[in-house]
């Protein structure tokens, strides 16, 4: 039987730890510099509304994990706040 907690397993959690947090701050961020641009409180509500939708869906890939290589969404996964972080500028300029 192999132990749970190896090296590499507690240096995987710490980063993903890390990752969470730093998404989390990110979206707050952004939604705070998008109400000090703009001044409403209703854009700044839609866009930390909006920012909030994509861990819903992505939540459904937790489902695919068991069918697809973990490979492929581990690579992947982290591309998506990437994606929506470099188009804030397009949505702020709406």
């Amino acid at each position: 039987m192999q132990k749970l907690f190896t090296r590499n397993f507690i240096f995987l959690t710490i980063g993903q730890a890390v990752s969470m947090f730093g998404t989390a701050i990110l979206k707050f961020t952004i939604s705070l510099y998008i109400l000090d641009l703009t001044g409403s409180a209703a854009i700044f509500g839609t866009v930390t509304a909006i920012s909030s939708i994509p861990p819903i869906f992505l939540s459904a890939l937790v489902l695919l994990y068991d069918y697809c290589a973990y490979r492929i969404i581990t690579i992947f996964t982290p591309l998506i706040p990437l994606l929506r972080t470099s188009c804030a500028p397009f949505v702020i300029t709406v």
